[in-house]
């Protein structure tokens, strides 16, 4: 059975190689498999570049992958910013831990070096697939010990005043005859596939009305800058789309609950 470490990058990728080295004093890390959103165009493109000659360094005795994570409809990421691709990011996350806990390998996940949302949503990938033997680790230390850009390895003296903690996750039970895959896409939510249905303003439109159902077309129209208009012939769009999402009325109060309620999940 292979270690495989994974981690989620964020702008600190002297983290993802601080971690690794406390990491392999202590498990046979066989693998290191770095999480990424957009290596060209994203606030994270520097960081890849930087990571990947220290990486290099490590082999050939670690194995270093790069899994891209992409949108449903497999565009680039750049960010987590509305409900698609928050739901786009956990699900390739998902897809990811389940291709490598098939395998049969012991995973480590780090997520202290991704940014904020992006570690939320890798940890709680991880809550429903990992077993008892899986561990999601993130760093503590003194800042000034982790801080120092272009430090990717620490000194014997401070090696000691890290702490790698394990998070308290509770392992996943699966009912019997039902594997991580088949509950992962039992898991999908219909309000992600029509959200992938939208152009980039019609989203907008719609994250508005989920975020604050009681919004005004006028409301709407001021938040994005547009005029009331604008945000009538954008929603006419969403109704027409919601085709094989919804079966009732044809008012447009009717039209305008069942979105937000295909919106909130309901």
């Amino acid at each position: 059975m292979s270690h495989i470490y994974l981690a989620t990058l964020g702008q600190r990728p002297e983290v993802i190689t601080i971690a690794l080295d406390w990491l392999l004093m202590r498990y046979p890390i066989t693998t290191v498999v770095v999480l990424h959103t957009d290596p060209v165009s994203s606030a994270i493109a520097s960081a890849f570049n930087q990571l990947r000659p220290q990486l290099e360094k490590y082999s050939p005795a670690i194995t270093c992958e790069y899994h891209e994570i992409k949108r449903e409809d497999g565009q680039r990421l750049a960010d987590i910013s509305d409900t698609l691709t928050a739901e786009s990011y956990y699900r390739a996350v998902v897809r990811c831990l389940i291709d490598y806990k098939q395998r049969g390998n012991t995973l480590h996940l780090m997520v202290a070096g991704g940014r904020k949302a992006m570690s939320a949503y890798a940890l709680l990938a991880a809550t429903t697939l990992f077993d008892a033997q899986d561990k999601v680790w993130t760093l503590l230390s003194e800042p000034e010990l982790i801080e120092k850009r272009g430090v990717f390895h620490l000194s014997e003296a401070h090696r000691d005043k890290i702490q790698m903690v394990a998070l308290p996750i509770q392992p996943a039970r699966l009912a019997p005859g039902v594997d991580a895959l088949e509950m992962s896409e039992r898991r999908k939510n219909p309000r992600s596939d029509f959200l992938a249905k939208l152009t980039p303003q019609q989203r907008k439109v719609a994250e508005i009305l989920m975020q604050t159902p009681a919004s005004s077309n006028q409301d709407i129209a001021e938040q994005l800058n547009r005029t009331q208009s604008t945000i009538q012939k954008h929603l006419e769009a969403i109704y027409d789309k919601m085709v094989g999402f919804y079966d009732g009325g044809e008012s447009v109060q009717h039209r305008r609950n069942a979105l937000i309620a295909l919106l909130r999940g309901d």
